[in-house]
């Protein structure tokens, strides 16, 4: 009773935190505490070892979709995959990054012009359907605005596609009608 409580933030209590965190039958654990100590080291051993094995299975699994290409180094000690970007895994990285684009400061958009000719029509419609799942609304069929920060990555995204000479991007400030800025 007259000992103290593990400080919220201490080493120790995040210790105690990750262990518990960890067991996967923590019902059992909260039964009988002392097989806590039969998971200790070998849990995390085999916690680590299914950790590697999720992420072979991941890393292969973008090999197999061609978004990064794969080849595994021996070395004397042990053996490690060197990772490459493909073009498409740098698009699909891209896109992932226009996804999760923070919000602008408000009154701030993003603002995406087009001009792809008509004979282009499929690449057109391709990025009208890509900016609507983005989170960008049409203002006409060729501007599109959003209050996300994509700009950087939709820059990036154009050029690596080969289409930044008909897309233009600009950050803007939204003025509304009828409202003015005077100065007292």
């Amino acid at each position: 009773m007259s000992e103290r409580p593990l400080e919220q933030f201490s080493k120790r209590s995040r210790l105690l935190y990750n262990i518990c965190n960890e067991l996967s039958f923590i019902d059992q654990a909260l039964r009988s505490p002392s097989r806590v100590l039969l998971y200790g080291r070998d849990w995390m051993e085999i916690r680590d070892s299914i950790q590697r094995s999720e992420s072979r299975r991941l890393l292969n699994e973008l090999a197999r979709k061609k978004l990064i290409q794969l080849r595994k180094k021996e070395t004397k000690n042990a053996s490690h995959y060197e990772v490459a970007l493909t073009q498409k895994g740098m698009c699909e990285s891209l896109r992932l990054q226009v996804f999760n684009s923070d919000f602008l400061p408000k009154g701030e958009v993003c603002m995406v012009i087009f001009d792809v000719p008509e004979k282009h029509r499929r690449l057109r419609d391709q990025l009208r359907a890509f900016l609507k799942r983005a989170g960008f609304f049409p203002i006409q069929r060729s501007v599109w605005i959003s209050p996300c920060d994509a700009g950087p990555a939709l820059s990036a995204l154009f050029y690596a596609q080969k289409a930044r000479s008909w897309v233009r991007i600009y950050r803007a400030t939204e003025q509304v009608a009828g409202r003015h800025n005077r100065r007292s």
